[in-house]
């Protein structure tokens, strides 16, 4: 197959994005992309339910015992199909609404975008880089075929290379509108199995089978025209869900994102009223303080900087977990997982199957998960640990926080791309102007812009977000995998 799928619909603008690469000269930039950061935001209501809840939280379950109604109303927005951890966190948040004492009550799961073509269109440009006679390799080829030689090498360990991307219909490849469709049909079969259930809650489980499972933005807002909306089932369902909200103080209706934030703000972008009425769970990135690690440096958070932005600058009230460091003791093992999930019922078989399949591995070139003495992070579960077993929380108030886009002219995929940006000021009165040089680690796809963004104080000032940290790990004799694990055989899934 020739080395070049199909261009992604929704990514028209972006000059590579079809991953063909590209004989021609990509020392030279394209035109640039509109940055990110550039997009005016509407005009936001900032939320005050922060001030209304007396003792300013938002968690739905707190210590002084000055909580929202039981159970809080729940919606889960998920890029299912991406990788392994949004499988058992659906499933113990659906397990957890169930019982004489429900954790939560999901009313229904959006399905968020996921695509690996803007990180994954680097390592094809590389493979066909490596393929070329050393004597026709440039010295700028040499030096960005350095940068990924060692994920190539490694994929070539596990069996695969950018080529049999193309001829599999790899995950890797596909574009956010196949993503949808695929993480649609898993969960809506992973949702089914639920109405094998058995035990005493049996009729009760049974009936999650019938949860609204509803189909999210096929495209990303920072790839698409930010002023046209983003229109899908689950944004439609989102906005009614939330407008429909008479009482936030009290009952106000949590949004979960454990994938990019692009339904979440597609909607805020169509509804910004919705500030006033819903509580946004969301995992990625690193501390809201951390002014040395790129805040678009993970999955969730790179994916779609501009639905970040949208996020974190609407002022909508936010539980923030961020992957990196706090979520990263939530891990599990290959040999945890064939113990307490292999052959323990229907659900238990299919997230045990997923995680020796877990798809992400792929587009990293990596393969260790299954390997002895390694493990997998569970970041996605942590966001429903303020819902299912607060008692393995602690949090912080961090003030408000804005995403700055750096500013750099690049000059082609294959030179680093420097820039500057804001210096962070944590007492929260700015940076006073100061730049800081700035490497950027991922150009965007036009070859003349960069795509990083970091964290920097509000301006101007919003109410705080809560930030999480999860602690004991995920398989400690009181543990979220114990509590999940109960949950699974008591019903025999």
């Amino acid at each position: 197959a020739e080395l070049a799928p199909e261009p992604c619909p929704s990514w028209a603008r972006t000059q590579f994005a079809n991953g063909a690469l590209i004989d021609d000269a990509l020392t030279a930039a394209g035109p640039a992309l509109p940055l990110w950061s550039e997009f005016p935001l509407p005009e936001f209501n900032v939320s005050t339910l922060t001030d209304v809840r007396g003792s300013g939280s938002i968690l739905p379950v707190q210590a002084d015992g000055v909580n929202f109604l039981t159970p809080p109303r729940v919606v889960i927005t998920t890029d299912l199909d991406n990788e392994f951890d949004d499988w058992p966190a659906v499933i113990w948040a659906l397990l957890g609404s169930v019982g004489d004492a429900p954790s939560l009550s999901v009313e229904a799961i959006y399905i968020e975008p996921f695509s690996f073509r803007w990180q994954t269109v680097l390592k094809v440009i590389a493979y066909k880089i490596e393929q070329k006679p050393e004597e026709e390799v440039s010295g700028l080829e040499a030096a960005f075929l350095a940068v990924y030689q060692t994920t190539l090498d490694n994929m070539r360990l596990n069996g695969f290379t950018p080529q049999t991307w193309v001829e599999t219909d790899n995950h890797a490849i596909w574009c956010p509108e196949r993503s949808i469709a695929e993480s649609l049909a898993s969960t809506q079969r992973l949702v089914g199995l639920l109405a094998q259930a058995g035990g005493d809650d049996a009729e009760e489980i049974a009936a999650l089978a019938d949860t609204p499972i509803l189909a999210g933005s096929t495209a990303y807002l920072t790839e698409s025209d930010p002023s046209v909306p983003l229109e899908s089932d689950a944004v439609s369902d989102l906005i009614a869900r939330g407008r429909a909200v008479t009482d936030p103080a009290n009952d106000p209706l949590y949004v979960v994102c454990i994938g990019a934030p692009t339904n979440i703000a597609a909607a805020l972008l169509q509804a910004p009223d919705l500030v006033q009425k819903i509580i946004v769970v969301w995992d990625g990135a690193w501390p809201s303080d951390d002014e040395t690690h790129a805040a678009t440096g993970s999955f969730n958070a790179g994916s779609d900087p501009l639905a970040l932005r949208v996020l974190f600058g609407s002022g909508v009230p936010l539980i923030f977990a961020p992957g990196f460091p706090s979520l990263m003791d939530l891990q599990l093992s290959r040999p945890e997982v064939e113990a307490w999930l292999s052959g323990r019922g229907p659900v238990s078989d299919a997230i045990y199957t997923r995680f020796l399949a877990n798809p992400d591995l792929q587009p990293y070139g990596i393969g260790e998960y299954n390997e002895a003495g390694t493990s997998r992070i569970q970041w996605d579960i942590g966001c429903m640990v303020p819902f299912i077993a607060p008692g393995l929380l602690t949090t912080v108030r961090q003030p408000a926080a804005d995403i700055v886009q750096v500013a750099a002219s690049c000059n082609g995929l294959f030179n680093s791309c420097e820039g500057v940006r804001p210096s962070y000021d944590s007492s929260g009165s700015g940076g006073g102007g100061v730049a800081i040089a700035t490497s950027c680690a991922t150009p965007n796809l036009d070859g003349a812009s960069c795509r990083d963004g970091y964290f920097y104080p509000a301006d101007p000032p919003r109410p705080d977000l809560i930030e999480i940290q999860v602690y004991w790990g995920i398989a400690s004799p009181t543990s979220i995998m114990r509590d999940l694990l109960v949950k699974l055989q008591s019903a025999g899934l």
